[in-house]
């Protein structure tokens, strides 16, 4: 249409129609049901004029009449009847909805049949994505990129009920624990959380619906078309006026310029009840997330949303604020958990690396649940059956430890020493093979440094017997150029990954005076220390060391998923074997 108003400009004998166009769908709006007739006849003659068609037997006349709840019988709109080319527009009744643009619309304001039927989609869904044949991590993924998405356009839009959001959420965790082989007594805030602080990733549908309606509203306060955010002005307005909310330019407490108390809920100087108001759902979202709409001093923009000494007006920017403030409440809670948060959002550790178990569709089913479980610290060890059944010792059936927990069987059982070192060397393979890739020095493994060691081939630099004062001179692997004059001391350690930092530091001040001598003797010494926890954790420093031994930037993080995929497999090797052991016993 636009296209052709710039080439034919239409007569100027027509006034303007007052209307709000999206692509080929025409909504016109207004409270006098002869100026619905007025609007129509401009409607049919612009369409004319462009040659476009009306299809009338998708077009709706929706016109009602009502005082606070009681709606008028009988009103002049029963009598009002649009042609438009030749057909007659049908009347709804009240309860009818319009779909338009994919969205319900009726007189009296009721959403439940549309909730519902989108409730009844998304949980179709996840249905479906329950039986395909998909590896877990593509289904956690695809609740992201396929069901949340179904119902997301919505949000901003349709009132849903915080019990809808709810019953979506516990359909997720339902589905998530019984893909992962959980019990119902996992906690349900890591599901929130996401990959990179150590949970499953998966968006909640409760905080996008309180970061899209808030960001919406203010948006449409914002707008830069006129008529939007006039509209939106008065509709806030009009439902301020109807609950006698008194206006007030406190700096205190307040929504939107509106009298509001110390939890920011809006003042009502009314007893009666009346109708759902958007404006007071989205006060009551802004009370429980603690944050204000408040007017703005922009000259741009009218109003903003404040939290602390934060002021945002842009809505994309609140949409991020709050998704994030809504994500950081569910980390603290899942960390302020004794025991299933003791892994919860390791400082030190690089999740970007630590969550193969979660990206990597070739990793056995088994392990996958493993390593959930265990990281939940919900794994059946003993000390964790003797909570639910009394009568189950703490103990450790092989070595007589008196906590069977957990880090006890991954790192501390004497029955599995010979594993532990096995998963340890396994590690060291990768590391070795990849090194000799990309760096030329001469490698040593597991042997004692000494003054012949350090000594090149011409004998132009001798050591005698300086390094026997120092007790540990055997490191996992030993680099050296003689040429340029460096060495790297290598050390590899798979601890639990609660003390992954902690066993850095204690490797690292084990070989600093080895290293200090080294760097008396002249040469360029560094300490490489990498650890990766017995569940998949890898230190923060991993990368940054294999980079310095010359590893491009995308190799480091290979290797490092390597060698965590690595652990994960050694340690669910010694889960089983433990569970063979303890049931021949």
């Amino acid at each position: 249409m636009l296209l052709r108003w710039l080439k034919e400009p239409f007569d100027e004998q027509h006034l303007p129609i007052p209307v709000q166009a999206y692509v080929d769908d025409i909504a016109v709006c207004t409270r006098d049901p002869r100026q619905i007739v007025d609007m129509g006849m401009k409607v049919e003659t612009f369409c004319n004029w462009a040659k476009l068609d009306i299809k009338a037997q998708k077009s709706a006349l929706l016109y009602e009449r009502r005082s606070g709840n009681n709606w008028y019988k009988r009103g002049q709109a029963d009598q009002t009847i649009i042609n438009l080319q030749g057909n007659p527009v049908e009347k709804y009744q009240r309860d009818k909805s319009y779909e338009y643009l994919g969205y319900s619309i009726n007189m009296t304001g009721d959403w439940t049949h549309q909730v519902s039927e989108l409730f009844q989609k998304f949980k179709n869904l996840l249905q479906k994505l329950d039986i395909a044949p998909l590896a877990i991590c593509f289904k956690l993924e695809a609740i992201n990129t396929l069901c949340i998405p179904t119902v997301e356009g919505f949000f901003s839009i349709l009132p849903i009920p915080f019990k809808t959001l709810t019953a979506m959420e516990d359909l997720i965790i339902k589905y998530a624990r019984s893909w992962l082989g959980q019990h119902t007594n996992s906690n349900r805030k890591y599901v929130f959380v996401p990959k990179s602080s150590g949970g499953l990733g998966i968006r909640k549908p409760s905080s996008i619906y309180f970061a899209k309606k808030v960001a919406s509203y203010v948006q449409m306060l914002n707008s830069d078309d006129d008529v939007v955010r006039k509209t939106a002005e008065k509709s806030l307005k009009l439902h301020m006026q109807k609950r006698k909310v008194k206006e007030t330019n406190d700096e205190g407490k307040n929504f939107a310029g509106y009298e509001a108390d110390e939890n920011g809920i809006i003042i009502k100087n009314i007893q009666t009840c009346l109708s759902k108001s958007a404006w007071v759902e989205l006060n009551e979202i802004c009370s429980k997330l603690a944050i204000e709409l408040v007017k703005s001093n922009n000259e741009n923009f009218a109003y903003a949303i404040k939290a602390g000494e934060t002021v945002m007006v842009c809505h994309k920017v609140i949409y991020h604020f709050i998704i994030k403030k809504l994500t950081e409440t569910e980390l603290s809670n899942w960390k302020n958990l004794e025991s299933q948060g003791r892994l919860a959002d390791l400082e030190k550790a690089d999740y970007a690396c630590s969550m193969e178990h979660l990206k990597n569709g070739d990793l056995s089913v088994d392990l996958i649940k493993f390593i959930t479980k265990a990281r939940l610290q919900i794994a059946e060890s003993n000390s964790l059956l003797h909570v639910m059944f009394p009568q189950v010792s703490k103990s450790c059936p092989l070595c007589r430890n008196p906590y069977d927990t957990i880090s006890h069987v991954a790192n501390g059982c004497m029955q599995f020493r010979y594993n532990y070192i096995s998963r340890h060397n396994r590690i060291m393979n990768i590391l070795e093979k990849e090194i000799k890739k990309y760096n030329r020095c001469d490698i040593y493994r597991e042997k004692i440094i000494s003054g012949a060691l350090i000594t090149n081939d011409d004998d132009e630099i001798e050591f005698a017997n300086i390094f026997q004062d120092i007790q540990a001179r055997k490191p996992d692997l030993f680099l050296i150029d003689h040429e340029n004059m460096k060495c790297f001391i290598l050390e590899v350690t798979c601890p639990f990954d609660a003390f992954i930092e902690e066993s850095y530091n204690t490797k690292f001040q084990k070989y600093t005076p080895l290293c200090n001598l080294l760097t008396l003797c002249g040469f360029d010494c560094k300490i490489l220390v990498f650890v990766i926890g017995s569940l998949g954790h890898i230190h923060h420093r991993f990368r940054s060391g294999l980079k310095k031994l010359g590893f491009p930037k995308r190799v480091a993080k290979a290797v490092a998923k390597y060698a965590s995929v690595s652990s994960m497999i050694g340690t669910n090797i010694i889960w089983r074997l433990r569970y063979r052991l303890t049931k021949i016993n």
